[in-house]
């Protein structure tokens, strides 16, 4: 799973931690590891909704700083950086006077319509396409809003059943 943590749940479900808890400081964006959705013994078709989990534990930085977190996918079997990847989570933007802890909750459900899109197109804050991919990643974006003093620490798990 190329870095990924899992855990055990109940039966029939997985848990997976996408973006271990760390502290982000600099204003870019920056993609966390990819990984090939869940454990291979269990069946990716076995699965009809994910969720995602955005835990922020601190935010000491200016009002005018942000924090984007997203989830992607790609139908690449064999996924690398140039894969094209899709937004399928963009949860609410965090602002940096934001008093944590903050939780996020988005739920990707396979059975759900989806309408087209281009996917040149970015997700809006707090939406959800309802896409299930062959691999998966998180792409984070912070921005100085002229303060240079930005942190934001969280982190991104998922659960599968």
């Amino acid at each position: 799973m190329n870095g990924a943590t899992s855990y055990s749940g109940m039966p029939n479900q997985v848990g997976l931690v996408l973006y271990p808890a760390a502290t982000v400081t600099v204003a870019s964006t920056t993609f966390g590891a990819i990984f090939g959705g869940p454990p291979p013994a269990l069946s990716l078709g076995e699965y009809q909704e994910a969720m995602f989990l955005l835990e922020v534990t601190a935010a000491a930085a200016a009002g005018g700083d942000t924090l984007d977190v997203f989830v992607q996918t790609t139908f690449d079997p064999a996924p690398q950086a140039s894969s094209v990847w899709i937004d399928i989570v963009h949860f609410a933007q965090i602002i940096g006077t934001a008093t944590p802890p903050k939780r996020y909750i988005d739920k990707v459900i396979a059975n759900q319509a989806q309408a087209e899109f281009e996917n040149g197109s970015a997700l809006a804050a707090s939406g959800v396409r309802h896409i299930f991919g062959d691999a998966y990643r998180v792409k984070v974006t912070v921005v100085d809003g002229g303060a240079h003093g930005q942190s934001f620490t969280f982190s991104v798990t998922s659960n599968w059943k």
